[in-house]
């Protein structure tokens, strides 16, 4: 089954791409229609309804369909900045779902609860593998091999997911680019990109992503536009740092739910990160008792990890290898 935006559209409704790109980087760049067909979609959340574009390679790899579910840091959406790495996966066959998950894009259907929204994933999983009907993940249909990569809270979401039964016998691997599993609430995140700034790395990274949003849109927006752009809708009276320090501490500091994990990891982490600094995630990261596998960059930090390009490079090599050993 190589028509995975066939499969797709008989589970999920469409949506309009004018509805989707409601902003410049929201619109598909050139260079990546060169080697990708898309097409947009309305998913369930738990806190509301979100958009997602899917990304279909011309050209998909041989052999059972790779679906990679692709989630998004805190304050992003599905667009910025990961059009590079759907570029990237693209190139390799693989099949990308970018979700704008609980509180983000630009739709305005759903709100911010971290807590409910660590149930999103496992809806969707739902809505695409559950039996029509089916009141949970009890009754798998035939469909791509699904994977989950996310960067931030996105990666931690994924990890999350992967840690129940029921997700777990429909993933076939989870790709965690910097993993929200701890986190200082004091500001450190804010300071990281002053003391550990090196220029020339930074417009390196600037440079790459030009193809991608132009010289203008590569910049991250300011904290005042960035709620304009990329709008996080409060549902509870708590900011959203204080919502993610209590998620990421009930659940994987308290719960230690990691140790549930049956499916390979591939663990992107920078060394210079002081948001989740690598020693603090070490301990929770050698909880995984399944399969794990880790790339350190030693001259990255959290905010700069999702602008690497050899993020998406290793995670097709990883998602190559599961796929063939589940397929052996």
């Amino acid at each position: 089954m190589q028509d995975v935006s066939r499969w797709l559209a008989e589970r999920l409704m469409s949506m309009p791409e004018v509805d989707f790109a409601k902003t410049s980087h929201r619109k598909v760049p050139d260079i990546c229609r060169k080697i990708a067909e898309f097409n947009y979609y309305s998913v369930p959340l738990a806190n509301g309804v979100g958009s997602a574009v899917l990304a279909s390679p011309r050209e998909p790899r041989s052999g059972t369909p790779v679906l990679v579910v692709l989630s998004h840091a805190l304050g992003f959406d599905a667009t910025y900045p990961y059009w590079h790495w759907i570029e990237a996966l693209n190139s390799k066959g693989l099949h990308v779902l970018s979700v704008d998950w609980d509180g983000h894009g630009v739709g305005g259907g759903s709100s911010l609860d971290m807590q409910s929204a660590s149930r999103s994933i496992p809806i969707l999983l739902q809505k695409l593998y559950s039996s029509p009907g089916a009141a949970q993940l009890n009754a798998e249909r035939p469909g791509p091999m699904c994977f989950l990569m996310g960067h931030a809270a996105g990666a931690a979401y994924g990890l999350l997911a992967a840690s129940r039964s029921d997700c777990a016998k429909l993933v076939s691997g989870v790709i965690a680019v910097s993993p929200t599993v701890n986190t200082y609430n004091d500001g450190a995140f804010r300071r990281e990109r002053w003391t550990v700034l090196n220029p020339m790395a930074w417009i390196r990274d600037f440079l790459s992503l030009i193809p991608f949003y132009g010289v203008s849109g590569v910049i991250p927006p300011s904290q005042k536009r960035q709620m304009k752009t990329f709008p996080l809708r409060m549902r509870i009276g708590v900011d959203r740092e204080t919502q993610l320090a209590n998620f990421v501490s009930e659940t994987f500091a308290a719960r230690k739910v990691l140790r549930n994990i049956k499916t390979p990891v591939l663990w992107f982490h920078g060394a210079r990160d002081k948001r989740v600094p690598f020693e603090r995630a070490l301990s929770l990261m050698t909880e995984i008792p399944s399969a794990l596998f880790t790339h350190v960059d030693e001259q990255r930090g959290h905010t700069r990890l999702m602008y690497s390009s050899e993020v998406p490079h290793y995670a097709a090599k990883f998602i190559d290898t599961c796929a063939s050993l589940k397929q052996s």
